[in-house]
């Protein structure tokens, strides 16, 4: 995240535009590096390993294992949550968030930041599980119909909702673990088809 930002902090244009293009290319060089990883991984015992933690499962996951990432995941909603009304000013223009007293640049830094540690906090355990992170927060917002705290909360749930009903479908439709990202994708994509060619957004 901290590349990503960098590079989009060279465009000449330093919008949320440059932020994705900048992701997109420090994935690719994720990729890479990962590709790289796999070419030199022992075929018998890590290369399997690399390509279940790619596909995203919760199987190998106790409670003996998460401490310390349930420890720093809690810090960090706890902060995210401290600062739900900033992080609602920032969908507003940047104009009118420094009207409001907001420091829209640092806010968003440190946002960012934030939910990136939390996020691998949790990827580093589970693997790449997808959609969730698209599916929670829409969804949240299409049912609420707003941006407050409970919105969040909701997100939350839904996640979690979603991420459960996933595991326990991987685990009980074959004879061996399927990979939940199998199921979120199932949802995921037809939604997120949906939002794309919808017309009336959200407000």
């Amino acid at each position: 995240m901290i590349l990503v930002l960098l590079l989009s902090s060279l465009t000449y244009e330093r919008d949320g535009k440059s932020i994705v293009l900048a992701g997109i290319a420090v994935h690719s060089l994720a990729q890479t590096a990962l590709v790289c990883l796999k070419l030199t991984a022992d075929p018998e015992k890590q290369l399997s390993s690399i390509e279940y933690w790619i596909m995203g499962s919760l199987n190998g996951i106790n409670i003996y294992s998460i401490g310390s990432n349930v420890i720093l995941c809690a810090v960090c909603l706890l902060i995210m949550f401290l600062l739900y009304r900033q992080i609602i000013m920032l969908s507003l223009d940047d104009a009118e968030g420094k009207m409001l007293g907001v420091n829209v640049n640092q806010i968003r830094m440190l946002v960012l930041l934030i939910a990136t540690l939390a996020t691998s906090s949790v990827i580093s355990m589970t693997g790449l599980i997808s959609f969730i992170s698209l599916l929670a927060p829409h969804g949240a917002r299409m049912l609420l119909k707003n941006n407050r705290l409970s919105t969040m909360l909701l997100s939350g749930l839904i996640g979690g909702c979603l991420l459960t009903f996933g595991d326990i479908l991987a685990r009980s439709v074959c004879s061996t673990e399927l990979p939940v990202s199998i199921f979120t994708s199932i949802i995921g994509a037809p939604f997120l088809i949906y939002l794309c060619i919808r017309r009336k957004p959200v407000k």
